[in-house]
């Protein structure tokens, strides 16, 4: 009886331990469903309040199959409510362009011959989650009878709303065997010069990915049309550039700022990435920030670091920024070990520095002073507000990638920069504890259930 009691007392102690026990990480089968004009997703109402809620990778399928369908949820909102995994093994998504995985992603809309139709609409709050293991391949078949043109790779083929809060971790889109314009792990299409939508691209980040393209690979997104991508950030990713006959476009933020018609602005952001650029393409435009910006094309306060976003002098020229978009264009050389949020004139509410990086604040635990609660439970799908950044000091504007000297950018990316894990709102831990006390509990009650009755 003594032992037995001694055995009942261990249960409740470590009944009161929190077990961190990992939960079994879930990945998604892989299955596109057919278009569903009335699925409820995991919840809400769509509206900014109230906005659907997508909780797994089914949820963001199910997406992508109605917008393809022809629905572009227009003024509708979205937040995803946990991180999704969409390949297993992703830590090994260098490996992917030449050996793919199992699970191929449907961009969420596609380029029609470049009209941007279908395409999404609305508002997706990505509410500091963080996608991984994302693959999305165009082969040179899909698309043939409009010589590729829809055959567009990333999150997003074609954006027309606003993503805010989102990162990416070991993604890789290949539209390296088609034409058209360009691929990017968010978006390969942002923008419409046609429409009356401004898109919005804010606090999205992407680490370990690649994006690769015929022409206009970008790291955030391929081409830009029309739009405002800010407070964003890529490390340890690469835009690998195909194209040998001359053109490019490829750029660590962006490939193509195509912007003619309307306004196209990368501003308050930063790479770490690099550039991947065949030899025989001498003549190639591409640059460190962006391969090539248009008349209405606007880069301001955006930094690299020449020596990890390289280009080298002998096979690429530098980046073609169109004569009336000089004066707007203001891409900054920083060294990596110099980047600070203050050196970098970022808006220290979305920004911090940690560890030596510089990192978006939300990703970490501390959310921005918004207004809202805690992303975790809010039901806001309001805007985040920024701040005003100090841009009393002007800094060298230049139109030209540097000319450096070293390995060619077709080497190993830089990949010693940690981006936020997105982990940090997970309860598995605490869930997996009590589980396994609960267990010892019924366990141990059991066992002295039994001897009990041997006695007897």
């Amino acid at each position: 009886m003594k032992k037995l009691s001694f055995v009942l007392v261990l249960a409740m102690l470590l009944s009161l331990v929190p077990f961190t026990v990992s939960a079994a990480e879930e990945v998604w089968d892989g299955k596109i469903p057919q278009a569903d004009a009335e699925y409820k997703f995991s919840g809400g109402e769509g509206t900014e309040n109230l906005p659907y809620l997508i909780s797994s990778a089914a949820d963001l399928a199910m997406l992508a199959a109605n917008v393809n369908a022809g629905n572009d949820y227009e003024l509708i909102f979205f937040r995803l409510t946990a991180d999704i995994t969409l390949n297993s093994g992703y830590e090994n998504s260098g490996t992917w362009l030449e050996a793919p995985p199992a699970n191929k992603w449907m961009p969420i809309g596609y380029n029609l011959k470049n009209s941007v139709s279908p395409a999404f609409y609305g508002t997706f709050d990505g509410d500091y989650h963080v996608i991984r293991g994302m693959y999305c391949h165009a082969d040179d078949k899909a698309g043939a009878e409009n010589n590729g043109w829809n055959s567009t790779v990333g999150l997003f083929g074609a954006l027309n709303g606003s993503v805010k809060r989102l990162g990416f971790e070991n993604c890789v889109v290949d539209r390296s065997k088609t034409v058209g314009n360009g691929a990017g792990i968010l978006c390969a299409l942002l923008g419409n010069n046609t429409s009356s939508m401004n898109p919005k691209v804010s606090e999205v980040y992407v680490k370990d990915s690649i994006s690769a393209s015929f022409r206009s690979p970008g790291v955030i997104a391929g081409t830009v049309q029309k739009g405002v991508i800010s407070d964003c950030y890529t490390v340890g990713s690469k835009a690998v550039l195909y194209r040998t006959d001359g053109e490019g476009d490829a750029g660590t933020i962006v490939g193509y700022i195509s912007a003619s018609a309307g306004v196209g602005s990368v501003k308050d952001c930063y790479t770490l990435s690099q550039l991947v650029i065949p030899a025989e393409n001498k003549s190639s435009v591409s640059g460190p920030v962006v391969g090539n910006v248009n008349s209405m094309g606007d880069v301001q306060n955006v930094y690299y670091d020449p020596q990890i976003s390289r280009v080298d002098a002998e096979t690429v020229t530098r980046a073609y920024i169109h004569n009336d978009a000089k004066d707007y264009v203001e891409l900054i050389e920083l060294s990596k070990d110099k980047m600070t949020v203050s050196a970098m004139k970022l808006n220290k509410n979305l920004w911090k520095d940690a560890d030596g990086e510089v990192v978006l604040r939300g990703f970490t635990g501390e959310y921005p002073d918004t207004g809202d609660t805690d992303p975790a439970v809010s039901t806001s799908g309001g805007d985040v507000t920024d701040t005003p950044t100090d841009t009393s000091q002007s800094a060298a504007i230049t139109s030209a990638a540097p000319e450096s000297t070293g390995a060619p950018a077709s080497g190993t990316a830089d990949t010693t920069d940690a981006a936020p894990s997105g982990d940090k709102k997970s309860n598995t831990g605490l869930i997996a504890g009590i589980s396994v006390a609960a267990a010892v509990i019924i366990i141990a009650a059991a066992a002295y259930i039994v001897v009990k009755k041997k006695k007897k």
